[in-house]
């Protein structure tokens, strides 16, 4: 726990806040210790964190100072209809057994004509695909709590049948190379319309 509380990379303010304009209502899905909410806290109405692990929610709670938190399964989120302007889901739907049931509880959740941002790491990433050329020894596959690796035209795939409209994609590096970049990026980022 104490290896990621103190990682920068945890703490550090994601690009995609600015970039997409989270405003509103907020929920992040498996939000952890609560830094990166800690961001929006100032410019939102209500923020709220929910994670499945108790010890991490508390942290977020009274250290990190996000008020609203709810330890939860991701897959079930306990929250009334139209609720969240925003659901932000960073890197979770790779953790969960059932994506589509999970885009589903999150359309319930959000207003409608309001938005998901979700990320997960790309199946095609570049180092993948080069990996066993390069004898490379880590790969996203070997953490044993993902339990899928998507593609985009998967994530586009689920995000279609739970009645959502992708409004923008990004990928998370590889930016600079048009069509290479969706396809072998490391990482992917969608912000999703909920279309109810």
């Amino acid at each position: 726990m104490r290896e990621y509380q103190n990682n920068p990379q945890y703490k550090a303010r994601p690009a995609y806040y600015s970039r997409y304009q989270i405003k509103g209502s907020v929920l992040e899905v498996g939000c952890g210790f609560g830094y990166q909410l800690s961001y929006l806290k100032s410019r939102n109405n209500l923020v709220v964190g929910l994670d499945s692990n108790s010890l991490i929610a508390r942290y977020a709670k009274h250290v990190v100072g996000i008020e609203n938190m709810v330890i939860a399964d991701a897959a079930f989120l306990p929250f009334k209809e139209n609720m969240f302007d925003w659901v932000l889901a960073n890197q979770v739907i790779e953790h969960l057994s059932e994506p589509l049931f999970f885009l589903k509880s999150i359309n319930k959740v959000l207003k409608k004509g309001k938005f998901l941002f979700i990320s997960t790491p790309n199946k095609f990433a570049y180092f993948r695909l080069f990996a066993p050329v390069l004898k490379a020894t880590r790969l996203w596959e070997d953490d044993p709590s993902h339990l899928k690796i998507f593609s985009f035209i998967d994530i586009r795939s689920y995000l279609k049948a739970a009645n959502f409209r992708i409004t923008a994609s990004e990928p998370t590096n590889l930016n600079k190379i048009p069509w290479i970049g969706k396809i072998f990026t490391a990482g992917i980022e969608i912000v999703a319309e909920c279309c109810k």
